[in-house]
């Protein structure tokens, strides 16, 4: 994948975003919304949890004028992002996706007035989705001898994160055998004409202390020790002092489990 050139001077856009409290845009920002507007081929955004890949997404969404639409491989996504899912657009099957599965949509006029497809969590779209929705563009198009309908793709994910879901062994011989592999960039059509540009978000909104972001990227990239460990020891906190003052988040597998925790936080409050 190629690299975006860095911008000389802020890009210009059909119209000013609006960035949430706290969001101050950087220059990579920036290089995504001039990359929209002026650029060529398509565009892969990634980054690490934090970074502001569903907020640069929802402003490129505003800042442009030109025909968009906005879809995830889940509901829960397609829902955070205000989008919807690939398969209930494009009228895919959710199952293993071959020829005959692509055929004329009832979205078909919504396709043909494409400017750019967005596509968040594509670390999640298996290769066999993103080529049916190449072939699908091209098909509802008319545009068969282009890659995605002549559609340009932005693309939001990150690969640390969830992989696409393979469990049998035969879909995943038949994807690699055919696409070469499970993944979404197995596909050629994203190397085709002008290809596709990478462009990583590398300043973290979510966290401002440096220790526990460095903490946190090494458990992202499988380096993290008994240093590390120790570090994240020292945030571990009892359930009983939920109610003393300090917001927690905290994930549980189960709903018995959080209404357990959600119960002791009110009886502890004053």
């Amino acid at each position: 994948m190629r690299t975006p050139p860095s911008l000389a001077s802020p890009p210009t856009v059909s119209a000013d975003p609006v960035w949430p409290d706290g969001i101050t845009p950087t220059d990579e920002f920036a290089t995504a919304l001039a990359f929209v507007r002026e650029g060529d081929g398509h565009l892969f955004v990634t980054g690490r949890a934090g970074t502001g890949k569903s907020t640069l997404l929802r402003a490129l969404r505003n800042a442009t004028d030109a025909e968009l639409v906005v879809v995830a491989p889940t509901g829960l996504a397609a829902v955070n992002v205000g989008g919807q899912t690939i398969h209930s657009f494009f009228g895919l099957p959710p199952r293993l996706i071959r020829s005959d599965d692509i055929r004329r949509s009832r979205n078909g006029q919504v396709m043909r007035k494409l400017k750019f497809l967005v596509i968040d969590e594509v670390s999640m779209v298996r290769s066999d989705l993103m080529w049916a929705i190449d072939q699908s563009l091209r098909v509802n198009r008319g545009r068969p001898r282009e890659p995605f309908g002549g559609v340009r793709l932005v693309l939001f994910g990150d690969l640390h994160q969830l992989p696409p879901v393979v469990q049998e062994a035969e879909v995943a011989a038949h994807l690699h055998e055919e696409l070469g592999g499970p993944f979404f960039f197995s596909v050629p059509a994203l190397r085709e004409g002008a290809g596709t540009t990478l462009l990583e978000l590398t300043h973290v909104f979510r966290q401002s202390d440096e220790s526990l972001i460095s903490v946190l990227n090494r458990i992202r990239d499988g380096e993290a020790d008994e240093d590390d460990l120790a570090e994240l020891n020292q945030r571990v906190a009892p359930i009983r002092t939920l109610g003393e003052g300090e917001k927690f988040v905290i994930l549980t597998p189960t709903n018995a489990a959080a209404q357990r925790i959600n119960t002791a936080y009110l009886d502890a409050l004053p």
